[in-house]
């Protein structure tokens, strides 16, 4: 007969309560600390709008949310509308902010989002369009549905990575809450 070690009960109590409680947090994306890498999506709005053009390089040392996201849905599209209207309230510090949706449907992608930015007006944050599996060195995990990366100076302050149905309102105002990691002191 076998017996249980207490090792081996309070490993099996620690993965049971995991399951119970919820997945670990989400890693993805470049960690804090790093340097951001360009990249070339499709702009969608914005100054180069109908171009492969790097919203990384454009945005140079400049406070930046950038957001991506594989589905932009309703909690995608609540966030991109407080971005947008954080960017607003922080250009004396030219805060800028993109989204890049992962899709291969450039096109129909195109379409959509030109359309959410009509509809919600959205003016401020750039909508781009890459392939689903995002931009290589990002290293995006096909789990992550939503990944912001909060930068300043070219090197990453916050990155925050969400499964499928887990960003919401909580989570955004997370998110906001983040934002003083990329602005100047005041």
């Amino acid at each position: 007969m076998r017996t249980v070690t207490p090792a081996v009960a309070l490993l099996a109590l620690v993965l049971l309560a995991g399951g119970l409680f919820g997945a670990d947090p989400l890693r993805s994306g470049p960690p804090v600390g790093d340097t951001v890498t360009p990249f070339e999506p499709y702009n969608v709005t914005g100054d180069y709008a109908g171009q492969n053009y790097c919203l990384v390089c454009e945005s140079g040392l400049r406070p930046v949310a950038m957001v991506f996201a594989r589905d932009v849905n309703g909690p995608v599209t609540s966030l991109l509308k407080k971005l947008d209207e954080a960017t607003g309230q922080n250009r004396k510090d030219k805060m800028f902010s993109f989204l890049v949706a992962l899709n291969d449907d450039t096109p129909g992608t195109a379409r959509q989002l030109k359309a959410l930015a009509e509809k919600e007006k959205i003016q401020r944050t750039v909508l781009a369009v890459f392939d689903s599996g995002g931009p290589s060195e990002y290293k995006l995990p096909r789990e992550a549905e939503v990944v912001v990366v909060l930068y300043d100076d070219a090197t990453v302050r916050s990155t925050l990575a969400y499964r499928k149905g887990e960003l919401n309102d909580k989570e955004i105002a997370h998110i906001l809450d983040e934002l003083p990691k990329i602005l100047p002191k005041k």
